[in-house]
């Protein structure tokens, strides 16, 4: 009851258009849904610290997770597994080696569609900090949210939101598949300035104002969840600086005090608060 009066009372605040408050209203409905039941204490905090940002761009993202095509296939998982060994990237890995995001298998290991499940590895939790597990977990939303849009088009025919997002897209069109590089790419020129607002309000407590760009150290961090694909390595956008940078803070965030350069030359050190 407590949440339904705190979800009204902002809505009556904050909204004057009935669609945009409508969105929103579900949008939030969507989120408080998603099982965290496996999550240990440190990760189910910060989840919950994103479900509650003013900037509500990531509650956007996975607003229709839970348009299944019947009830029982409305499901959304977020889970840490005990152990994650190393992934080679192929093309049924989506995500990078922090976390990985997949359809959920039925007892003969197929995809179960319009369910989801997010895996985290160990070492994160044990060495990372809260801001390294947001970005961690903010990237796999958005994987997620482009399994959701693919699992609307080939089971509803429904395809014109993933017809926004050409790389994935034309991916699925070339394929009738998923694509780990195709989201990367979708990832890189859509989604870097919205996860690094997300992530300068889950550090600092203060939104980013419209129309303003993050602060740099959050769009590296942004950026750094996508150091390990080729979407990165070969963006001529940034520089051979640029990417020393971005993988030092991303590394420092999410390995504990490792943010050195090329060199061997330390630049950086974490920022956020470690779980452990």
């Amino acid at each position: 009851m407590a949440f339904a009066i705190d979800l009204i009372d902002y809505v009556r605040t904050n909204f004057t258009n009935q669609n945009d408050a409508l969105d929103y209203v579900i949008s939030e409905i969507i989120v408080a849904q998603i099982d965290d039941s496996e999550l240990d204490d440190c990760t189910k905090g910060v989840l919950n610290e994103l479900k509650d940002l003013q900037q509500n761009d990531i509650a956007k993202i996975i607003r229709k997770l839970n348009e299944g095509i019947d009830d029982d296939k409305k499901h959304n998982y977020i889970t840490k597994i005990n152990k994650v060994p190393s992934i080679p990237f192929t093309p049924n890995f989506i995500g990078i080696a922090m976390g990985y995001s997949e359809w959920k298998k039925d007892s003969n290991n197929l995809p179960i569609s319009f369910n989801y499940k997010i895996s985290l590895r160990n070492s994160l939790i044990d060495n990372g900090t809260n801001l390294g597990i947001a970005s961690t977990l903010i990237h796999e939303l958005i994987h997620v949210y482009f399994l959701s849009l693919i699992d609307d088009c080939h089971y509803k025919s429904s395809c014109s939101q993933l017809e926004e997002y050409n790389y994935v897209w034309n991916y699925y069109v070339q394929s009738n598949a998923t694509g780990g590089v195709s989201q990367h790419e979708q990832m890189a020129v859509s989604y870097v300035n919205i996860i690094a607002s997300v992530l300068q309000e889950f550090h600092t407590g203060i939104p980013v104002p419209p129309g303003t760009n993050p602060n740099q150290l959050y769009i590296d961090l942004a950026w750094g969840g996508l150091f390990e694909t080729d979407t990165f390595s070969n963006n001529s956008t940034l520089s051979d600086i640029d990417k020393q940078r971005i993988r030092a803070r991303y590394n420092s965030e999410h390995f504990g005090d490792l943010g050195y350069n090329n060199e061997g030359v330390h630049i950086t050190s974490p920022i956020g608060t470690p779980c452990n």
